[in-house]
This record gives C-alpha cells, structure tokens and sequence, in this order.
C-alpha cells in the first residue's frame, strides 16, 4: 500500500507538472506572432504530448508557424518591391527636373539673347528719333531709298477731266 500510495503522488505531481506546461504552452500559442515563438509553443506541447490534445495542438503551432514564416517572406517582397518602386520614382522624378533644369537654362539664354536684341533695337530707335535727327531729317542710310527704288508716282489724269467740275 505505501508503494502505491507514492505511486499515486508521484502521478498526481506529474500530472501536476504535465499541466504547468500545458498552460504555459497554451499561452505562449495564444501570444505569438513570429515563426520562432509558434515553434517554442510547439516544442513544449511536443514535452508533453500524452497530456490532453498537445499532440494536435503541436501540429496545429507548426502549421502556424509555417503561416507566420510564408506572412513574413510576402512581406519582405512586398517592402523589396516598394524599395525598387521608390527608386525607380525616384530616378524618373531626377530625369524629369535634369531635364526641365534644362529647358530654364535654354529658355534663360533665348530671354538674355531677346533682352540683348531689345536693347540695340531700342538704343538705333533712339539714335534714329535722337535731337540730331529732328535738326537734320535725312533718314539714316540703311532708310534712304535709292533712286531706283523710289515707289513710283501715281498716275496722272487726262487735263479734259480736270476741267469739268462735277456739279451737285
């Protein structure tokens, strides 16, 4: 009898112990969220696996630690794929400013050569229109028209028209 009746205490501790793990197990299942902490739950559900359903309930930790790993590896691709996307932004976002840098340098060269333009028609204007000019109206010689390139005169009328007066 004494025999059995350690026999019943140590069942009833290892029972105990059994049970320990078992709620250590469940709540480490029920926390996780990374590949490695479904396989710590596994594992300990494995240390105990005739206590209730630790066998399936093990099985079901690696199946969602394969869940968690493949969640994890879509991720990644995802993030990678971002990462390419934003860099391949990023250089069509530098050749489109190189480019439009560019056109502003061009366009600020064709507004200089305007302005230069401007200006020296500006300053013959005003040679031309200068007081020298009012005092002495002969035109500059790039204005002058020569001889032979005077408009011609305008026709002239028969003298019998010109007599007669049109009478109201």
């Amino acid at each position: 009898m004494p025999e059995n009746y350690n026999q019943n205490i140590i069942a009833r501790l290892e029972k105990e112990r059994q049970e320990g793990i078992y709620q250590r197990a469940t709540a480490a299942m029920s926390q996780a969220k990374t590949e490695s902490d479904y396989l710590a739950a596994a594992g300990l559900f494995d240390s105990i696996s005739e206590h209730k359903d630790s066998d399936i309930t093990a099985a079901s930790c690696r199946s969602l630690a394969e869940e968690a790993r493949a969640a994890k590896i879509r991720l990644e691709e995802e993030a990678l794929a971002k990462v390419a996307e934003k860099q391949r932004l990023d250089h069509e976002y530098n050749i489109i400013t190189d480019s439009l840098r560019d056109q502003v340098r061009e366009l600020e060269k064709a507004n200089e050569k305007l302005g230069f333009f401007q200006r020296k028609e500006k300053l013959a204007i005003e040679k031309e229109f200068s007081c020298d000019s009012f005092m002495n109206p002969k035109p500059p010689a790039s204005r002058r028209l020569r001889p032979d390139t005077r408009p011609p005169s305008p026709p002239r009328l028969p003298r019998s028209l010109l007599r007669h007066k049109v009478h109201r």
